[in-house]
Parts: structure tokens; C-alpha cells; sequence
């Protein structure tokens, strides 16, 4: 049993680690530098600046996001209009509150059974044991919301930063493309 629970932890810290990797490298998400440019007629939704070349620069508040992020899981995401990195935030969110959910229901029923004096000594301890095994991997799905929850804070909040940052006269980013096979890519663009 204390081999699987650990089996469980480190396949739940890969499982973070993968999603984590995959919201940084999803950043551009295959869109081309030409298909980021602003439309003016939604423009006047956002805020916006004149920029050197004057050509309207959509921006995004980081505080906005930041406390988007906060509220509604994917939320400050969505918000920067990073639609991957937003459905994977939610998904993993979901995924660690429901765990935690899933186990606190579980660990009230192993300590009502051990709480009932009906039972023998040893059906009591075993539901203490379960009770307590149950606590344990509750709080580590709360602590994991934490860390995923404080990550996609601060994503959210860079995001609104860097958003449109390649626009201007320089650009680094993650692009992908289709030729014969799908590709991924940095990418450095310097204008002259």
C-alpha cells in the first residue's frame, strides 16, 4: 500500500510536470505572427496604444488577469487569449479540487466508522488508519491546487505583460507549423 501511494505521487508530479511544460510551450499556441496583429473594430473593446509605427497595439491589464486567474480557473488565461493554457488550468484545477472532494467525503465515512462504537477494536483501527491515509492525500491535492493555482496566477500575469510583445520591432516566441509533418519552433524575428 505505502508503494502505491507513493507510485501515486510521482505519477501525479510527472503528470504536473508534463502540464506545466506543455502550458509554457503553448504560449504562441500555432498562431503566426500576421494573424496577431489587432483588428481596429475590436480594438475599441481594449486598451489601446499608439505604437511607434502608429498602428494600434491591444494591451491587457495584469491586474485584471491576475485576479481573473484567481476567481475562475483558466479565467486570466482565457483572458490573455492563451485558449490552450486556459482549458488545461481548468482541467488540472478541476481534476485536483474534485480529488480533494472525492477524498474528504471518503476520510467522514472512515471516521464515522471509527467513531461508532458498535465496531471491534480492530474494524476501528483499521478505519483510523484509513481515515488518516485519506487526510494525507486530501491536503496533498491542496497543496498542489495551491502551487497549480499560484502558477497560473503569475502565468496569467506575465501573459498580460508579454501580450502583443511581438509586435514590435523584435519577437521571440514558440511557433508551430504544418509542412509535411507538424513542427515546432523558436522563433526570432528582428525588424529593420
Amino acid at each position: 500500500m505505502i508503494l502505491m501511494r507513493a507510485r501515486g505521487k510521482g505519477l501525479l508530479a510527472v503528470a504536473l510536470a508534463a502540464i506545466l511544460i506543455l502550458l509554457v510551450a503553448s504560449s504562441s499556441h500555432g498562431r503566426s505572427l500576421a494573424d496577431r496583429r489587432c483588428a481596429d473594430d475590436f480594438c475599441i473593446l481594449n486598451k489601446v496604444e499608439e505604437s511607434s509605427s502608429d498602428l494600434p497595439v491591444k494591451t491587457k491589464s495584469p491586474l485584471g488577469a491576475m485576479i481573473r486567474s484567481g476567481l475562475v480557473p483558466g479565467w486570466g488565461q482565457l483572458y490573455n487569449e492563451q485558449y490552450l493554457k486556459s482549458g488545461l488550468v481548468f482541467l488540472l484545477e478541476g481534476l485536483l479540487i474534485g480529488g480533494a472532494v472525492v477524498e474528504h467525503r471518503r476520510s467522514e465515512d472512515d471516521r464515522r466508522e471509527w467513531k461508532d462504537p458498535t465496531k471491534s477494536d480492530q474494524e476501528r483501527e483499521a478505519a483510523w488508519s484509513r481515515y488518516s491515509r485519506r487526510i494525507d492525500k486530501r491536503n496533498t491535492y491542496l497543496w498542489y491546487l495551491a502551487g497549480v493555482k499560484f502558477l497560473s496566477i503569475v502565468d496569467a500575469y506575465v501573459d498580460a505583460h508579454l501580450y502583443r510583445f511581438d509586435e514590435g520591432p523584435f519577437a521571440l516566441g514558440l511557433e508551430t507549423w504544418q509542412e509535411e509533418r507538424w513542427e515546432v519552433g523558436l522563433v526570432v524575428r528582428c525588424d529593420f
